[in-house]
């Protein structure tokens, strides 16, 4: 179903179950690429959330980014704070951003999934600044996976193994999966793997 999560702003939710919020790559409006992606989480008994939002408006997508967290979190049928959260390509970055800063914005995250966008090699669109190095989780909350594309044209596999080890360094129960695929055909023609990764249970706290 496609509706409104803010005056002109489209996003798709898929499915019913627990909330799982996508947030598509640079460029304005993109949430078809997320298409596929969507429908294989959704199949496993998620609420799946698929915003558009605008890369290249001024305040560099922070107003969608956050207006659709907004909306995940409140539509949502169980605890807000048990948000599972994926982002792809510069919208893994806002994702990792976001997880890094969740309890500054007084929210939770069950979940973050980073999928293409591992060694954070462009400004935060929510913050306009790097996203830097990972700092110690305030709470025990949120388990990470990072998920590279080994053909992956614009990360170097060094780099997300560098960013996977600085966050598992600061305290954070990380994993990396690998996967067969170039930036953009991971979200399509790998959907079902990437799917798994989302609904897999996560590593434990220590």
């Amino acid at each position: 179903m496609t509706q409104e999560y803010a005056p002109g702003r489209l996003v798709d939710v898929v499915g019913e179950g627990p909330t799982v919020l996508l947030w598509h790559g640079r460029g304005p409006d993109n949430r078809l690429a997320l298409t596929r992606l969507a429908a294989a989480v959704a199949a496993s008994g998620r609420r799946v959330v698929v915003p558009d939002w605008d890369s290249t408006h001024e305040d560099g997508g922070r107003s969608d980014l956050l207006s659709s967290l907004r909306f995940a979190r409140e539509t949502a049928d169980d605890d807000p704070d048990q948000l599972t959260l994926l982002g792809w390509s510069l919208g893994g970055i806002a994702a990792a951003s976001l997880t890094l800063n969740q309890r500054r914005l007084g929210i939770g995250l069950a979940r973050t999934v980073l999928v293409a966008a591992g060694a954070f090699p462009y400004d935060d669109p929510i913050s306009g600044a790097p996203v830097g190095p990972a700092k110690p989780p305030v709470q025990r909350t949120t388990t990470v996976a990072f998920v590279h594309a080994l053909r992956d044209e614009l990360i170097a596999t060094e780099d997300v193994h560098r960013a996977h080890a600085d966050w598992s360094q600061a305290g954070w129960p990380v994993t990396l999966r690998e996967l067969d695929a170039d930036h953009f055909s991971i979200v399509e023609d790998t959907a079902d793997e990437v799917a798994s990764i989302v609904l897999r249970p996560p590593p434990s706290w220590e």
